[in-house]
C-alpha cells in the first residue's frame, strides 16, 4: 500500500510537472506569438510611415512644381504685359512725335504765311529779354551761329524803350512802385528807405553768417555769390512778378544784318527759341529802313572777344513761385571785376573806370546820404 501510494504520488508529481511544462511551453509559444505579432505590427507601422513620408515628399514635390509653374505663368504674363506696355508707349510716342511734327509743320507754315505779309528788311528788333544779364555781345554770339551760308551779322545795339525810360526815371526818384503788400485796403506805407534798411539788415546778417562759416577770404567770396537771396515779406508776389516781367520791356536790341536774306533766315530759325534754360524766348520783328533811334545806346557789339564767356542764368519771375526783387541787384560785371583776384599781370585800370566815382561825385553822394539821414531822423 505504501508502495502504491508512493507510486501514486510520483505519478501525480510527474503529471504536475508535465502540466507545468505544458503550461510553460504554452506561455513560451504565446510569448513568441506575441513578439511575432509585435514585430509584424512594427514592420507594418514602419512600412506605413515610409509610405506616408513618400506620399508627403511626392505631395511636396508636386506643390513645388505647381508653384514653379505658377511663377512661370506669372512671369510670362508680366513679360507679356510689359511688352504690351512698351508697345503701347512706343505707339503713343510715335503718335506724339507725329503730332509734334504736324504742329511744327503747321507752325512753320503759319510763320511763313505771316512772314510773307510783312515787309522784310535787313534789321531786326529783339524784345522781352532779361537786359540786366544779356549784353549786345551775348546776342551777337547767339545769333551768328544761325546765319545762312555766306550771311553775317554786322552789329547788335541795345536801346532803351520809351516805356523803359519812363519807368527807370520813376524808379530813380521813388524806387519800384506798385509791388508792396496792401494793409487795410491801402498801399503799404513802407517806402524805398524802409526797403533799404530791411535789405541792409538782411545782408549784414548774411555776411556775418558767411564770415563765421568760412574763414578763408576767397572761399567766403565764392560762398556769397552762391548764397540764396532771402524772401522779402513786404512784397505782393503777384504784383512783384508783373513788375519783374515788365522790366523785360525796358530795352530792345537792334540786329543789323548784311542782307535781307540773312534777317529772314534768323527769323525762321530762331523765333520762339529759348536761350539756354533761362525762360527767355527770342521774339523778332522787322525794323523799317527809314526808322531811326534817338535814344543813347546802352550797349553795342560788332565783334566777339576770344575771352568771351556766355552767361548762365534764369529769369526768376518766369520760373520760380517766390519772386524776388532784382531792381537793386549788383550788376554781374561789377561783381566779376571787384571780386576777382588781381596781380600785376592781369590788372587793368579800364576795368574799374566804370565803377570809380570822381571826388565831386563822392561829395554829392555824401551830401545826399546826409540829407536822407536827416529826413529819417525828423520822421
Amino acid at each position: 500500500e505504501v508502495d502504491e501510494e508512493q507510486e501514486a504520488d510520483e505519478e501525480q508529481e510527474l503529471d504536475d510537472e508535465q502540466e507545468v511544462d505544458d503550461e510553460q511551453e504554452v506561455d513560451e509559444e504565446q510569448e513568441v506569438d506575441e513578439e511575432q505579432e509585435v514585430d509584424e505590427e512594427q514592420e507594418v507601422d514602419e512600412e506605413q510611415e515610409v509610405d506616408e513620408e513618400q506620399e508627403a515628399d511626392e505631395e511636396q514635390e508636386a506643390d513645388e512644381e505647381q508653384e514653379l509653374d505658377d511663377e512661370q505663368e506669372v512671369d510670362d504674363e508680366q513679360e507679356v504685359d510689359e511688352e504690351q506696355e512698351v508697345d503701347e508707349e512706343q505707339e503713343v510716342d510715335e503718335e506724339e512725335v507725329g503730332e509734334e511734327e504736324e504742329i511744327d509743320e503747321e507752325t512753320y507754315d503759319n510763320l511763313i504765311e505771316e512772314d510773307e505779309n510783312v515787309v522784310k528788311t535787313h534789321r531786326l528788333a529783339v524784345t522781352n529779354l532779361d537786359w540786366s544779364i544779356l549784353k549786345a555781345v551775348d546776342i551777337l554770339m547767339l545769333l551768328q551761329s544761325f546765319t545762312i551760308a555766306g550771311g553775317a551779322i554786322k552789329s547788335v545795339t541795345i536801346y532803351p524803350s520809351k516805356f523803359g525810360l519812363q519807368r527807370m526815371a520813376e524808379e530813380d526818384a521813388k524806387g519800384p512802385q506798385g509791388i508792396w503788400k496792401k494793409s487795410n485796403g491801402s498801399e503799404n506805407s513802407r517806402n524805398i528807405n524802409s526797403l533799404d534798411k530791411y535789405r541792409r539788415n538782411q545782408k549784414t546778417k548774411q555776411a556775418r553768417n558767411t564770415k563765421k562759416k568760412y574763414k578763408d577770404l576767397a572761399t567766403r567770396r565764392e560762398a556769397r555769390e552762391k548764397e540764396e537771396v532771402f524772401e522779402d515779406p513786404i512784397f505782393d508776389q503777384a504784383r512783384l512778378r508783373e513788375y519783374e516781367i515788365n522790366r523785360l520791356k525796358y530795352y530792345y536790341a537792334i540786329i543789323d544784318c548784311d542782307s535781307v536774306e540773312t534777317a529772314i533766315g534768323l527769323v525762321r530759325s530762331c523765333s520762339g527759341l529759348e536761350i539756354n534754360r533761362s525762360s527767355n524766348i527770342l521774339e523778332f520783328s522787322y525794323v523799317p529802313d527809314d526808322m531811326t533811334f534817338e535814344q543813347k545806346p546802352k550797349d553795342f557789339a560788332n565783334e566777339i572777344s576770344s575771352e568771351y564767356e556766355a552767361p548762365s542764368w534764369f529769369t526768376n519771375a518766369l520760373q520760380n513761385t517766390n519772386v524776388r526783387l532784382t531792381w537793386d541787384d549788383t550788376p554781374r560785371e561789377r561783381l566779376k571785376v571787384t571780386m576777382r583776384e588781381y596781380d600785376d599781370d592781369n590788372f587793368d585800370e579800364d576795368d574799374f573806370k566804370a565803377y570809380l566815382a570822381s571826388s565831386s561825385e563822392e561829395d554829392e553822394q555824401e551830401d545826399e546820404d546826409e540829407q536822407e539821414n536827416n529826413n529819417e531822423d525828423e520822421q
